[in-house]
């Protein structure tokens, strides 16, 4: 080793004495280098890529289950309009039925009780309390209960 060389890093091992060998190495490390950055730059994007994945899944299955919840309130509103139209319906002949008796009471108190076994005199009437009065003021007026 020369004086201008002292001090200077010494190669040693096998390249040392193979200048072409030592050249093909650096330029075989320098492409290692490169392919080795290449992947991690594709591993990083493949990670990120599965992130976003990972938060579309997420998300999707968030939607699905709030889909189903609203079904299910859909549903459940709609039993409970069925079942107050079913009411209704109910309430609805009740009142019809307590109308159409209503009237046939207040037609039978209007019309005079044909009895021919009855005496020909008439018997005397008592005066008959206020809340049993006859029902033809009811039947016309009252329609809904």
């Amino acid at each position: 080793v020369g004086r201008a060389r002292a001090g200077a890093p010494a190669q040693h091992g096998l390249k040392a004495l193979d200048p072409v060998g030592a050249a093909r190495a650096a330029a075989l490390c320098a492409r290692a280098k490169q392919v080795s950055d290449a992947a991690a730059t594709q591993a990083r994007h493949l990670r990120d890529r599965l992130s976003r994945l990972r938060a579309l899944i997420l998300l999707l299955r968030a939607e699905r289950d709030l889909a189903a919840v609203a079904a299910a309130q859909t549903a459940r509103a709609r039993r409970r309009v069925t079942a107050a139209a079913a009411a209704a319906e109910r309430s609805e002949a009740l009142r019809r039925t307590l109308a159409a008796k209503l009237d046939a009471l207040a037609a039978e108190a209007d019309t005079p009780a044909q009895n021919t076994s009855a005496p020909s005199t008439p018997a005397p009437e008592s005066p008959a309390p206020e809340s049993s009065a006859p029902f033809a003021p009811l039947s016309p007026r009252i329609r809904v209960l």
